[in-house]
């Protein structure tokens, strides 16, 4: 084999692993995408229904923190804080505007 063989079959194989790992990005791209679609990734914060939050703006951002219960959180609870229960934090719009 001729050294200008030799370095076609080199790039054969790198052209070869390039292709498997374009080829393995495009898949997992695909599932990811279609875990979203299906709703079983999701961007939204998970809040439990029985406990209490307590929130806050920030910088355009809303920041929560979990209180044991209602009392604590109103006891925590200064302007421009509210507490919000669980399910109130759940039925909010994913904005955060009411």
């Amino acid at each position: 084999m001729t050294i200008l063989g030799a370095k076609f079959a080199d790039l054969q194989g790198l052209e070869r692993g390039v292709r498997w790992l374009m080829c393995v990005v495009a898949t997992g791209a695909a599932i990811t995408g279609l875990a979203f679609e299906a709703g079983l990734l999701s961007m939204a914060p998970q809040y439990e229904r029985q406990s209490w939050y307590l929130v806050s703006e920030h910088a355009g951002f809303i920041v929560t923190s979990v209180a044991d219960d209602e009392a604590a959180c109103r006891k925590r609870e200064k302007a421009p804080a509210v507490c919000y229960s669980g399910g109130a934090m759940q039925a909010r719009p994913a904005s955060g505007k009411n």
